[in-house]
């Protein structure tokens, strides 16, 4: 999950002046749910020329919202200007084109905050994704730590280096008060990212990611740069056994792209692949050239 506090919102969604409650602008239309805000759970599928959807919701001082957007073979990134905030928080998840990027907090002001779901790369037929909208509610002392937690996290992911490996480590230790495993393996996982290669620590930290992602796609994710860092330890049969669970995970979930991603990470570095190289090709072309591009990442 790539994250940054710095972008701006790109140009709002013009023409949406709409008094009071929450307004959800797709194209040229509006709707308008009833006040007050009970939460909100919507599929959309992406039409040619969009680019992306606004979503707004009025907060007050002390509510707790966690937004999530499940992708649906589209690559989106999730914008989020809370009331108060200068700047917006961006979230674009590792899992590309499925999984889910989230975000949460507790408002710190009353006010409207502005959710925008950007299209980054649509693939196959019908892109879209699954937005879900918690219900607002005073946050208790468990969502103050989680959104404690997720704050640290992505304040975290504005520095490199250092500073981002200890503003890591206390989002984990707030994840951990939480008792939060979904929020503490997603750190671990960029912890095992951001750690030098040859520290023990990234695969102790990957090992747990693993071991505690509830969603196949982070725990897909997980597996994958576990297997690259033993194989760049010329560890290849356990980099190997990585890449197979990885691949069976996907099979499971019915993730074909994790299954691509899977099956053509062995492959070409000692020739033995988890799959076939035909196979591999086979699936890599379900994808299109859009995505076979980004199949070959590192991540």
């Amino acid at each position: 999950m790539r994250v940054s506090r710095g972008s701006t919102l790109l140009a709002l969604a013009a023409g949406l002046a709409l008094g009071g409650g929450f307004a959800l602008s797709v194209g040229n239309t509006a709707i308008v749910p009833e006040a007050p805000f009970r939460g909100l759970v919507v599929e959309r599928q992406w039409r040619d020329g969009e680019v992306a959807h606004l979503y707004r919701i009025p907060l007050r001082a002390g509510d707790f919202v966690r937004v999530a957007v499940e992708q649906r073979s589209s690559d989106v990134i999730l914008e989020v200007l809370a009331p108060g905030e200068a700047a917006p928080g961006v979230v674009d998840g590792f899992t590309y084109a499925t999984g889910t990027d989230a975000f949460e907090w507790v408002a710190a002001v009353s006010g409207e905050a502005r959710l925008r779901v950007v299209l980054g790369t649509a693939v196959g037929a019908t892109p879209g994704y699954r937005l879900a909208i918690s219900t607002l509610r005073p946050a208790g002392p468990r969502e103050r730590l989680r959104a404690a937690a997720f704050a640290g996290f992505l304040a975290a992911e504005t520095t490199r280096g250092e500073p981002c490996v200890t503003g890591l480590r206390g989002a984990l230790r707030l994840a951990e008060l939480a008792r939060a495993p979904d929020l503490a393996a997603l750190i671990h996982d960029r912890l095992g990212r951001r750690l030098p290669p040859d520290d023990p620590e990234a695969l102790r930290h990957l090992r747990m990611a693993v071991a505690m992602a509830d969603e196949p796609q982070l725990r897909g994710a997980a597996w994958h740069k576990f297997g690259n860092l033993l194989g760049d330890l010329n560890r290849h049969r356990e980099a190997k056994a990585a890449f197979e669970a990885e691949h069976r995970l996907a099979q499971r979930a019915g993730d074909r792209f994790r299954e691509a991603h899977a099956s053509v990470a062995w492959p070409g570095s000692r020739g033995d692949g988890v799959i076939s190289r035909r196979r591999s090709r086979s699936i890599a072309k379900l994808f299109g050239s859009g995505r076979s591009s980004a199949i070959g990442r590192r991540r």
